[in-house]
């Protein structure tokens, strides 16, 4: 009796659109090696912009995490520091006590250093792939030195602005963490490595650190470039009035510009959006520390050799943190900061969505996606379906 092939996890509606995304990407790879030939110097302009981010912000925030979260992974202390967040990774997240020392480092160390600390432990066997993607739904957070210090004193002039953003980021993704980590492992970790001699593991923390920051620096770099180029051709202005025509807001062109720089990358979306002033700024910087932009998704997805999530979920679950924390971030400026902030409130008289109905739709959305991530994550599809990889954008 002949037998024929079950191509039914394959979603018969997305098959014709695979030609036409593979055509838009070369299309699009193509007009980029256009302009870097027509916008060379606008290009080279970028990437020494951010290089200067990398030398003043990005490698001396990181570098001394990198290093920690490597002595972590090859010395007992990892063992020794994860052990009081065991409470909390049983009865909060549903995660193994192993994953205590991935979540320490997420919320201390920088966005890359949490998804390396995943990394770490998923290659010593010590957590396995489905815990491994639940993680990284919420473990890719800015740290409390760049929130509090770049951020919060230097754009906001306002170390008390910074550690409000800091608690909207960490509770949006603490409540991400909680809705996606439902259910107990059932996983048998493997045993630690034998821990390395102190002097042993400091040489690899530090080699591994600078590999490491070789990658994350390349990324800053490139989207800095990128976003000049898009400017410079006139595409992102385009998008801009665009954006602006369809969805007014008080901020007009000056909102979307430090929206769409923020979502290439966070700080240099960070810096625009400050300038707006008031309420829209703050909410606004909220939302893009969160997400993180596509520079911090890259440079999460380089940590591992083969990322154990699609790029679509983990786009769509730091798109549901973004949501959440731009909403607990408008609660606490009105809580907070109203009065102290209230001097860099921008005015335009034109026709504009509220700032509370757009945190009201940022909520719901925010929620919404929660409850999706929370269905991808947690079996509605067959046992397997999540480690091809090819079924994850059907489900969101």
């Amino acid at each position: 009796m002949p037998t024929t092939k079950n191509t039914s996890c394959r979603p018969a509606s997305a098959a014709p659109f695979q030609p036409l995304l593979r055509a838009a990407g070369a299309l699009g790879v193509l007009l980029i090696g256009a302009g870097l030939l027509t916008h060379s110097a606008q290009t080279a302009e970028g990437i020494r912009d951010g290089l200067a981010s990398c030398a003043t912000l990005v490698i001396p925030s990181l570098l001394p995490f990198l290093i920690f979260s490597g002595m972590l992974s090859t010395t007992r202390l990892g063992e020794w520091v994860s052990r009081p967040l065991e409470p909390v990774c049983r009865w909060v997240f549903h995660l193994p006590p192993e994953a205590g020392s991935a979540l320490l480092m997420s919320m201390i160390g920088g966005y890359p250093v949490g998804a390396r600390t995943i990394a770490q432990l998923l290659e010593q066997g010590r957590i396995q792939p489905r815990t491994a993607r639940r993680m990284l739904c919420f473990c890719i957070n800015a740290g409390p030195a760049f929130v509090v210090s770049t951020v919060g004193a230097a754009l906001y002039s306002s170390v008390q602005a910074g550690l409000c953003l800091l608690a909207a980021h960490l509770g949006a993704s603490a409540i991400v963490g909680f809705f996606i980590c439902t259910g107990k492992e059932t996983f048998e970790p493997a045993p630690p490595a034998e821990p390395l001699p102190l002097g042993t593991a400091f040489v690899q923390s530090v080699s591994s650190a600078a590999q490491s920051l070789i990658g994350i620096c390349a990324f800053v770099v490139t989207f800095s470039g990128l976003r000049s180029l898009l400017w410079e051709t006139g595409l992102l202005p385009r998008l801009v009035t665009a954006l602006e025509r369809l969805w007014p807001v008080s901020g007009g062109s000056a909102f979307y510009t430090a929206l769409l720089r923020g979502l290439l990358e966070v700080t240099d979306g960070c810096i625009a959006a400050s300038a707006l002033g008031g309420e829209q700024a703050f909410v606004l910087t909220a939302f893009l520390l969160s997400f993180g932009g596509v520079s911090v998704i890259c440079q999460a997805a380089a940590a591992f050799h083969r990322l154990p999530m699609s790029f679509g979920l983990l786009f769509f679950s730091r798109f549901a943190g973004a949501c959440i924390a731009a909403a607990l971030a408008s609660l606490l400026y009105q809580r907070c900061l109203a009065d102290l902030l209230a001097g860099m409130q921008y005015t335009q008289p034109v026709a504009q969505a509220t700032v509370a109905g757009i945190i009201g739709g940022l909520s719901l959305i925010g929620m919404g996606s929660i409850l999706l991530l929370s269905m991808a994550m947690n079996g509605i599809s067959t046992k397997n379906r999540f480690s091809t990889g090819k079924t994850v954008g059907e489900m969101i």
